[in-house]
């Protein structure tokens, strides 16, 4: 389940707002503070993809409202 975003870099989502998530999404093997749900990840790489990606922040909170 590895996600490359060109090249070979593999993309870190690192969410603040949620007091520390650092997450790899080459093999999700840290999750803390889980107060984000983990299929919200697969949004935020489709946003990144797009060109689309906004604060990460204002991406989780968006993905929050839509719950």
């Amino acid at each position: 389940m590895t996600k490359y975003l060109g090249g070979r870099d593999k993309l870190r989502v690192f969410i603040l707002e949620c007091r520390v998530i650092g997450v790899d999404l080459g093999d999700i093997n840290i999750i803390k503070n889980i107060s984000i749900k983990p299929e919200w990840f697969q949004v935020l790489i489709s946003y990144s993809e797009l060109g689309l990606l906004p604060r990460l922040g204002d991406a989780v909170s968006n993905l929050k409202n839509e719950k």
